[in-house]
């Protein structure tokens, strides 16, 4: 196991990922984190009172070259991918018969969180590069206003990381 950090990391500087697609986090699978795939569809992932429920929903799958099948230059599959060699989604069997994996927002509404998600790493690798340099050398440095924003919605939870009662 390596340790040591690198010399990019040893600095003061905040850095966005560097994803290909920042509309999947190259995994091929867009994730709704944000909360960007309801300005297209409304109800994605919540339940029928409109309450959040997460994974209740199809998998979104992403148009970049993650989604595809990858193979090495000899053919052996690396990665078995989402979508076939024509952009359809993969299917499986089940007892139901045959059902895709998955769904899809169009190209322009995925490149659109794509570029939406980048402007705001963007964005945030600013702010946060700037309130380094600002706080540089304090020893009780004012937080961002969404890390406190955060501070101030955890303060209510009593131990966010204890075992639930009755567990040993």
């Amino acid at each position: 196991m390596y340790y040591k950090k690198s010399h990019k990391e040893k600095t003061i500087n905040f850095y966005a990922p560097t994803f290909e697609c920042f509309a999947c986090n190259d995994t091929g699978l867009v994730n709704n984190s944000d909360g960007l795939i309801n300005l297209y569809w409304g109800d994605y992932d919540k339940d029928e009172n409109g309450k959040k429920f997460s994974g209740g929903d199809f998998a979104i799958i992403c148009h970049c070259k993650k989604s595809y099948q990858i193979t090495d230059e000899n053919g052996k599959v690396l990665s078995g991918g989402f979508r076939d060699s024509q952009g359809n989604i993969n299917k499986t069997n089940t007892i139901n018969g045959e059902q895709a994996i998955g769904c899809s927002l169009t190209k322009d509404q995925t490149r659109e969180i794509h570029t939406q998600r980048k402007n705001n790493w963007a964005e945030t690798q600013k702010i946060m590069n700037d309130w380094r340099l600002k706080n540089l050398g304090k020893k009780k440095p004012e937080l961002p206003y969404f890390i406190q924003t955060v501070k101030e919605q955890l303060k209510g939870v009593d131990n966010l990381f204890a075992m639930p009662k009755g567990v040993k």
